[in-house]
């Protein structure tokens, strides 16, 4: 059985499908707001914000600007939404 990384968690690839599909920038309070309306049981936002800080020490998001208001998906974050994300599940649209 393979173990999930250190740095996943149950809002790791919502986060990810949403930054992907959205293309720009998005906060955190964003994306928050987003996955509450499309899941039916959304991550809370602790786990969400936990998620974004994973994803960003992995290099696969980073922060648009100086504030760290926003985050944005990197080529190396977009390279594994196209191969190891589910294209079936919530949220990814291409």
């Amino acid at each position: 059985m393979t173990e999930t990384p250190e740095w996943r968690n149950e809002a790791t690839e919502p986060v990810l499908r949403l930054l992907y599909q959205a293309g720009i920038g998005v906060s955190p309070d964003s994306i928050v707001a987003n996955l509450d309306v499309r899941m039916d049981s959304p991550p809370a936002p602790e786990t969400i914000r936990a998620a974004l800080e994973g994803l960003e020490d992995e290099g696969h998001v980073r922060r648009l600007d100086a504030t760290g208001e926003y985050y944005v998906l990197t080529g190396h974050g977009r390279d594994y939404v196209e191969t190891a994300v589910d294209q079936e599940a919530f949220g990814f649209i291409e």
